[in-house]
């Protein structure tokens, strides 16, 4: 058995980069782990993701990298190229705004949990509260599960311990109403000011 990393990435509204990121473990080369993957995204944001999604937030490509067993360091990867675009009709949020979906294994508390962090759909998903429409965070929840459901077919998703190089299937999958923030977005943006003496 193999782990591997996965990784989707693509642009925010602003023209910021984002990426999430997976890991699983399982028995097929690393050409169709990666054609798995790649389905996933191209199901879960093509499918689900894309109708509610700003015009302006895009799937630009899936990488898959083979970890060594030893070191947990990649040692080949494989990459498809993607050009998923939103086609909703709201306005954008924050690249900050995330889907946060919490990833859990059988293992207990903390060390059992992973989290991936997805850009948020555009404002006409989200209530006056700042949460998710319900409807719509249950159509979201069900793709991501849906599209899973095929992928562990080919390798399983873990929740990644890095320090010892191994990972805990994940058994459950949950996604949270209230959005939250990817700071690592915009923190490298260069600080716009007004204002002056008083």
């Amino acid at each position: 058995m193999v782990y591997y990393r996965h990784v989707v990435s693509g642009l925010t509204p602003v023209g910021r980069p984002w990426s999430s990121t997976l890991h699983s473990n399982g028995s097929g080369t690393l050409t169709a782990t990666q054609a798995a993957w790649n389905q996933w995204c191209t199901t879960f944001f093509g499918t689900t993701l894309a109708p509610m999604w700003n015009t302006h937030t895009t799937v630009a490509e899936t990488t898959t990298y083979q970890l060594d067993p030893v070191t947990g360091k990649a040692t080949a990867l494989a990459k498809t190229p993607n050009a998923i675009v939103g086609t909703g009709t709201g306005g954008s949020l924050s690249s900050r705004d995330s889907m946060v979906f919490s990833l859990f294994s059988a293992v207990p508390g903390k060390p059992g949990r992973g989290r991936m962090y997805i850009p948020a759909t555009d404002d006409s998903h989200i209530q006056t509260t700042g949460q998710l429409v319900t409807a719509d965070a249950t159509t979201i929840a069900n793709g991501f599960r849906s599209a899973y459901a095929t992928f562990k077919l080919t390798t399983l998703g873990v929740v990644w311990h890095k320090a010892i190089k191994l990972g805990d299937a994940i058994v459950d999958v949950e996604l949270n109403i209230n959005l939250g923030s990817q700071r690592r977005r915009t923190n490298k943006v260069a600080r716009v000011t007004e204002g002056g003496p008083v």
